[in-house]
């Protein structure tokens, strides 16, 4: 009698903030720059809050309860993006906040600590908030000069995976939450740990 052995299938995956509401301003940014490099799609721009990896389809629930408990605990808040910068071992252009809200550093510690918790490993590198604009990208040429503010509305967060398609790397929503309480102030707090450059 023979028998059938079953794989458990494994998803790459993170927790982020989508930024739909600011698209057109990010496009616009991405013309004005026109690097020589590879802009990443309106669909796909993102921040991404924790980077899980590879992860085992069968804590997706464990992941899931996880975030509606954090979202029940965090109030929305705003990311002012107003630095461009460069990861040059990534070759990535991105722009991210000179100073990172409280909220968000929160958010993200909250994520990490629950994570931790399930057993899941998870990059031990400081937290680098940041959007990605380019891919094999070069320094930014002096042209490009300073960056105008583009303010982030954060009212819930998701939990992404990254799919393989034949048109390249898709960033899909597998899960949203809203955040308890809506935004009442404005974008401040403390500065972003600095940490190792990464792509995500």
């Amino acid at each position: 009698m023979s028998q059938t052995s079953t794989s458990v299938e494994h998803r790459r995956l993170f927790f982020g903030l989508d930024a739909y509401s600011q698209s057109q301003a990010l496009l616009e940014l991405q013309q004005r720059l026109a690097l020589a490099a590879s802009p990443v799609v309106t669909d796909n721009l993102h921040l991404t809050v924790l980077f899980l990896g590879t992860v085992n389809e069968e804590q997706l629930p464990q992941l899931c309860q996880l975030g509606a408990q954090v979202a029940s605990q965090q109030a929305g808040f705003r990311v002012v993006l107003d630095q461009l910068g460069l990861f040059p071992q990534a070759k990535v252009t991105w722009i991210g906040p000179s100073q990172a809200p409280r909220q968000l550093l929160e958010l993200e510690q909250a994520l990490r600590a629950g994570v931790l918790a399930l057993g899941l490993p998870l990059d031990e590198r400081p937290y680098r908030p940041h959007l990605t604009l380019y891919r094999k990208a070069r320094p930014l040429p002096p042209s490009a000069g300073p960056c105008s503010p583009i303010t982030l509305p954060v009212s819930g967060f998701h939990l992404y995976e990254s799919c393989s398609t034949p048109d390249g790397v898709q960033y899909c929503k597998l899960a949203s939450w809203k955040l308890a309480v809506p935004d009442s102030s404005a974008a401040t707090g403390s500065s972003a740990r600095s940490g190792l450059e990464v792509d995500r």
